[in-house]
């Protein structure tokens, strides 16, 4: 079982709740919920502005980094400097294919970090001056924009937008948003656009309005979303699930044999999947899946199994769920079958494009693609565990996992974005290809720029 399950416990201890009864709505603050295509998986990453020995630290310095440059240029590890305001990133920096990158002094407050890798395009992280940095300390709760500056969680050193490793997607930034101040982890990530979206944390659901943050308290833990339409939002967990209406989250009764539901996936207000493990909170006696048609959960089957982690559907014959030990199961509208997956590793998230095109991601950077006829796989991050998938088409796929580990895919092949952090990313999802959010741990939020 995964760890985030302990958060799951002592929440559920805590509002005393069992089974998945229909207990009383929670009463939430009104936000707008999500769409089908937005069925999430289940840090701020400050760094130091940092520079080469000498141009790190100097109050108004500002040393622009280039692909490998001499000390003085971002290019060598610095070694600090004294504490000021952040210099200025490097503007335009010559082509490389990544100079060597600063480890970063302190300036102001901010966190020492990384700093950002040059891309292949040359062009420095971020690119954009840190200066004073943001006007909102670790206490603000209410996003005012997004970027650190503007309400961020990093007190007044700011950051430095982390960049591309290399690969085609070289001007990609992410940025570390301010996060709803409700927990040290967030789970997973989904919503209907850019202005209306929601992020799952222990007892804690958050609504993103495109300005700030209302979060509704909930009786558990639920480190799955999936999204309809704005009003009509699911959230999956330990014995029980949760539904938004628009106003409310309401308890809706689950099959008495569900032990614990770590995926979701909507596809229409009468048509939605959720899986996991059934009948303890182990996850190795027994796998779950259960339909929702509008009306009510029932299973839709179950067997001795490893436990089951996501769920994807390009249509009402179209499902697939992946799980651990390698499990993969498909349902074609009237058996479910197992596919055979390649590996014996345990996959955590799946989404496609469509029923000739589907990812699924797992465990030691383990990437398989579904072409229509068999699993295979794919180039990934070796080492790191791969949690959440999202794309916005067949040629534009984001991987997220351990580490601080994004991936992202192009049509062609798999390279590495820098995401300026080193905990576990959790779940990815966009509102378009070029807005895409991730969460994680640490009350990592980022943002595309």
């Amino acid at each position: 079982m995964k760890n985030k399950w302990i958060f799951a416990t002592i929440a559920v201890s805590l509002f005393s709740l069992s089974g998945c009864k229909s207990d009383s709505a929670n009463d939430a603050s009104t936000g707008t919920g999500g769409n089908p295509a937005s069925g999430g998986s289940k840090q701020d990453s400050a760094s130091g502005t940092g520079g080469a020995t000498g141009s790190g630290g100097n109050a108004g310095s500002s040393g622009s980094a280039s692909g490998g440059g001499s000390p003085g240029s971002g290019g060598k590890v610095g070694t600090g400097g004294s504490s000021s305001g952040g210099g200025s990133a490097g503007s335009d920096a010559s082509a490389s294919r990544g100079g060597s990158v600063g480890n970063g002094g302190t300036g102001n407050g901010g966190i020492t970090g990384n700093g950002g890798g040059v891309g292949n395009d040359g062009s420095i992280a971020g690119d954009a001056g840190v200066g004073s940095g943001g006007a909102g300390g670790i206490s603000s709760t209410t996003a005012t924009g997004g970027a650190l500056g503007s309400g961020g969680s990093i007190g007044t050193g700011g950051a430095t937008n982390p960049g591309m490793d290399a690969g085609p997607v070289g001007s990609v930034h992410w940025t570390a948003m301010t996060p709803p101040d409700n927990s040290d982890a967030f789970f997973s990530i989904a919503g209907a656009s850019a202005q209306d979206f929601w992020v799952a944390a222990p007892a804690a659901l958050s609504h993103w309005d495109g300005s700030a943050w209302t979060t509704s308290q909930v009786p558990g833990s639920f480190p799955s979303l999936a999204t309809n339409v704005s009003n009509d939002v699911w959230a999956a967990g330990m014995n029980q699930s949760l539904r938004w209406n628009g106003t409310t989250w309401t308890p809706v009764t689950c099959p008495s044999d569900v032990g614990f539901l770590n995926g979701i996936f909507a596809r229409s207000g009468t048509d939605a999947w959720a899986v996991g493990s059934g009948g303890t909170l182990t996850g190795t006696d027994s796998y779950i899946v259960i339909h929702w048609d509008g009306a009510a959960w029932t299973d839709a089957t179950t067997a001795a199994g490893d436990q089951l982690n996501g769920v994807w559907s390009s249509a009402a014959n179209d499902v697939w769920t992946v799980g651990n030990a390698g499990s993969i199961l498909h349902f074609d509208g009237t058996t479910w079958s197992a596919s055979p997956s390649q590996t014996s590793a345990a996959l955590h998230a799946v989404w496609g494009s469509g029923k000739n095109d589907v990812w699924a991601m797992g465990d030691n950077g383990t990437i398989l693609h579904w072409d229509g006829t068999a699993w295979n796989l794919s180039l990934g991050a070796a080492g790191y565990t791969l949690r959440g998938v999202w794309g916005a088409s067949k040629e534009d796929v984001w991987a997220v996992g351990d580490n601080g580990t994004i991936q992202h895919w192009n049509g062609t092949a798999w390279s590495k974005s820098s995401s300026g952090t080193a905990v576990p990313l959790r779940g990815v999802w966009g509102a378009s290809g070029t807005n895409v959010w991730i969460v994680g741990d640490g009350k990592t939020i980022l943002k595309m720029q």
